[in-house]
């Protein structure tokens, strides 16, 4: 049994395509009128790799340890994982081909305008609670939204620390594709649990 809300791999790309594309032709056009291109900023370092695939890994920690053990401490975790619950839907009928895909275009688009153009024009805090604001998608996602401020917050100090916009990206996308295989496997194992009750 599925659930109605599900929607086909295609479909999601196509939904990601558009906002995301949208979001990046903004960037293109406030980056040429306030004279920021944040290609400039990116650029290929080995270091800057290794800080990169360091970056993920603890956020990638920091989403498992938030969504898996913290949930049951904290009511905030609570709520955050009941977030991730209603979006997990999103993810059901993506194969690893379209999580890569998926992983690229938001990631980079993203990065490009909330760490590329906003926190180089206003700064890590403004960027940071916008990119939050971003991932609001309605009330039940509430709490998603504050933890991507947080997350905002580190993906900036990240683009700070290193100068290359490119870390950022590349822990974007690392994050993106490990988590909506993830997604998929959450949400059909909630399915079949809630099947056998």
């Amino acid at each position: 049994m599925t659930n109605i809300n599900e929607i086909k791999q295609k479909e999601l790309i196509l939904l990601i395509l558009t906002l995301e594309g949208g979001l990046f032709l903004i960037a293109l056009l406030w980056g040429y009128l306030a004279k920021i291109n944040p290609f400039n900023k990116i650029y290929f370092d080995y270091a800057d790799i290794f800080w990169a695939i360091i970056g993920a890994v603890f956020i990638l920690l920091i989403n498992y340890v938030s969504i898996n053990e913290l949930s049951k401490l904290i009511p905030f975790f609570r709520n955050l994982k009941d977030a991730y619950n209603d979006i997990a839907y999103l993810a059901a009928n993506v194969s690893l081909p379209g999580a890569l895909v998926i992983a690229l275009i938001s990631g980079f688009a993203e990065e490009f305008f909330f760490r590329g153009i906003l926190q180089q024009q206003f700064g890590i805090v403004i960027a940071s609670v916008v990119f939050g604001l971003f991932h609001i998608g309605n009330a039940k996602t509430l709490y998603y939204g504050i933890y991507a401020v947080i997350i905002g917050f580190y993906l900036g100090w990240l683009f700070i620390f290193t100068g290359n916009l490119l870390v950022p990206i590349i822990v974007h996308v690392l994050n993106n594709f490990i988590a909506l295989p993830y997604m998929r496997y959450y949400y059909h194992k909630y399915i079949e649990e809630n099947q056998n009750v």
